[in-house]
């Protein structure tokens, strides 16, 4: 009796470990919101607009470009990353376009924060920093 029902509960398990396996093999699609091409494309033009930002920074002189080209690049991170997030439609493409977001506000208020200096630039960058840690606390206790 004991035998028959280790052998009745074993074969159930290994049933519905094959019909498992067999359902998640058979999905081989990733959850995408948008098909290729128009990720490709959208990514293209992303990465066009970025470049002609880039272009238009160089008319700046001394603190000015840099700042202007680091808020161009942390703008391109951002919508690569939004667009990502769009194009994969999952939970971790969405906390990574959160953390990118984070990151590029960061770089952005530091980047103006070198346009001072003495005491001034010092508490600015501190500022800067402490928003960072801050946002990023807020987004893993979210997560």
């Amino acid at each position: 009796m004991r035998q028959s029902r280790l052998l009745l509960n074993m074969s159930t398990v290994a049933i519905l470990g094959a019909t498992t396996f067999g359902i998640g093999a058979s999905v081989t699609s990733r959850p995408s919101l948008m098909s290729d091409r128009d990720y490709e494309g959208l990514r293209v033009a992303i990465t066009m607009e970025s470049e002609d930002g880039m272009a238009m920074c160089n008319s700046f002189h001394g603190n000015g470009r840099m700042l202007c080209q680091t808020e161009v690049r942390a703008d391109l991170r951002t919508q690569l990353a939004d667009l990502d997030m769009r194009f994969r439609g999952t939970y971790e493409a969405a906390r990574e376009a959160r953390l990118v977001r984070i990151r590029a506000a960061y770089e952005k208020a530091r980047a103006r924060c070198f346009g001072m200096s003495g005491y001034d630039r010092d508490s600015c960058i501190v500022s800067a920093h402490a928003e960072k840690s801050r946002s990023l606390v807020v987004a893993r206790i979210d997560s």
